[in-house]
């Protein structure tokens, strides 16, 4: 029974659920552009850097998990119902939602690249240290900003295409 999580895709709770899903994407991409998170030169771990790490993975774990809500949602009506055109209409405006979502945790993974490994070792990031640390080694295999940006935009039309074509 999906009503647990949503009552319907008309229901003003999914509707609500969508509409601040992409206010709050909206808000943590100023937050990102305000405190230059992303690729760049190398930065010193300062208590102000520490409050901003917080300060983020907070905001940015709130987004993901409000994303997967509505995502897991949509994808359960879709796989029961492949001819659910209105959960199709919903689950194709959602993906703008998973690019942007993509591109910032991108930028999020180049930001801590550009700290010390110690820095993310902090007694704070303690509930957060094993995906820190993985965020971290990925940082170090980046591409360039424009060329992660130009990947997270193409995803939607490339494998994650090439996968729905053979999940539905």
């Amino acid at each position: 029974d999906l009503d647990t999580i949503f009552p319907g895709l008309d229901s003003t709770e999914f509707e609500a659920a969508t509409r601040q899903l992409v206010n709050y994407l909206e808000k943590l991409e100023r937050l990102f552009d305000e405190h230059s998170i992303g690729a760049g030169k190398k930065l010193k771990a300062t208590p102000i850097y520490r409050k901003h790490l917080i300060a983020v993975i907070k905001k940015f774990d709130k987004l993901i998990r409000d994303f997967k809500d509505v995502r897991t949602y949509l994808s359960l009506i879709t796989s029961t119902d492949a001819f659910n055109d209105q959960a199709q209409a919903e689950l194709s405006s959602n993906q703008l939602v998973m690019v942007k979502l993509s591109m910032l945790n991108t930028r999020f993974t180049a930001w801590l690249g550009r700290f010390p490994k110690t820095f993310l070792q902090a007694p704070e990031l303690k509930n957060y240290h094993y995906p820190l640390t993985q965020a971290y080694t990925l940082a170090q295999h980046q591409m360039s900003g424009d060329a992660e940006a130009l990947a997270s935009q193409l995803f939607p039309s490339s494998s994650m295409a090439w996968g729905k074509l053979h999940d539905d």
